[in-house]
Formats: C-alpha cells, structure tokens, sequence
C-alpha cells in the first residue's frame, strides 16, 4: 500500500513538474532566459525539458532575439539616418545584433566613423574637414 501511494505521488508531481515547464514554455522565453527566471542552469532546464516531453524551443530567431525586435525596427533606424552605434544603443541591443540584421535585410546604417576607413576598396583620398 505504502508503495502504491509513493508511486502515485512520484507520478502526480511529474504531472506538475510537466505543467509548470509548458506554462514557462509558452511565455516565449530562450531556454537560457528560462533558466535564469527559474533559478537554474540552462542544461538542467534542458535535462527536465527532455525528462518531461516539453515543446521549449532551443533557441529564438536571432533577429527577434530576447528583445523582440523585428525587420521593422531596424529598418525605421536605418532610413531615419542612425548609425549603428546609435541603433543599438536606441534598442538596447549589441552592435553585433545590429550588423547582422544589416546583413539580413540589407540596410544602410550611416557610416558614424569620425575618418575615412583604410583597407580593401575603401578610399585614400583625404579631405580637409573645416
């Protein structure tokens, strides 16, 4: 009888721990945010993921990121004369994640860079700034 009623109790709290994982799931969190709001780390979170059979994405697309920033926020940026300095200051973001929604969407940030750029294809013809 004891066993029973261990067995069962073992079985309703692998329901609960099951529940409790989808509800975080389907908040939209990455698994390493997840992890982070729950007090534990990310393959622990992903170990119970797998133990209970939770749908829990490994990852967002990058673009959307943490931040939930699409093609149209950065697009705004880059009409509007931003750099990418600037942008990703403005959406709280890296300035890597802006360079690769630059690349992903084809975008022109304005070039922010106080000088000329020296290297392949760039020009060497200085002006006189006054």
């Amino acid at each position: 009888m004891l066993d029973k009623e261990w067995q069962d109790l073992l079985a309703k709290q692998f329901q609960e721990r099951k529940a409790f994982l989808t509800r975080h799931a389907k908040k939209g969190f990455s698994r390493s945010e997840g992890a982070r709001k729950l007090g534990t780390s990310a393959s622990q979170l992903t170990f119970l993921i797998k133990k209970h059979g939770v749908d829990w994405p490994k990852a967002k697309n990058w673009l959307g990121g943490p931040k939930g920033y699409g093609k149209e926020h950065y697009e705004h940026l880059a009409e509007n004369g931003y750099t990418k300095s600037e942008a990703a200051n403005e959406l709280g973001v890296s300035f890597n994640m802006i360079t690769k929604a630059q690349k992903a969407y084809d975008l022109n940030f304005v070039d922010g860079r106080v000088r000329p750029a020296f290297g392949r294809g760039a020009s060497k013809n200085w002006v006189e700034i006054t």
